[in-house]
């Protein structure tokens, strides 16, 4: 790993961490408040849920996200670089290619908010969550260089 590469490999480590949860061509839902001790990196709000997916671009994919009403909802679309290349807050259906994002592989973070101390808002969330549509013609294959931390 070098200074130029640094950026890559981080990405990397962190997608890494999402595919070893089920997410590599899906999204794997988070259902709760992440707890402090169990984060992938210092950014959990405390006062939303989140879905994670790796998808590897070889075959472009549609993520549709949900009518929230007025519940805050937001998807950004990261590539292996680290640069967001697609950020969407409004409901519809959204198609991710790898000419979009630039590199083989993107990683989507779907975020809502959520009052953490209501039991009934935490289900309306994990509703959303579940509608979340995901639709790629095939998953392909996650294959990164085994980097030296």
């Amino acid at each position: 790993m070098t200074w130029e590469n640094y950026p890559r490999a981080n990405c990397h480590a962190a997608f890494q961490a999402t595919v070893d949860r089920d997410g590599f061509g899906q999204l794997y839902n988070y259902r709760e408040i992440t707890p402090v001790t169990d984060q992938l990196d210092i950014e959990p709000n405390r006062d939303t849920i989140y879905s994670l997916g790796v998808f590897d671009l070889t075959e472009p994919v549609s993520i549709t996200l949900p009518d929230s009403g007025d519940r805050y909802q937001s998807m950004s679309v990261q590539n292996e670089d680290q640069y967001v290349r697609k950020f969407a807050t409004d409901a519809g259906e959204y198609t991710i290619t790898q000419e979009m994002v630039g590199t083989r592989y993107a990683g989507v973070l779907i975020r809502m908010f959520v009052d953490p101390n209501d039991p009934v808002d935490l289900d309306q969330v994990r509703q959303l969550q579940d509608v979340i549509g995901v639709e790629q013609a095939s998953a392909g294959s996650f294959e990164i260089p085994n980097w030296d931390p």
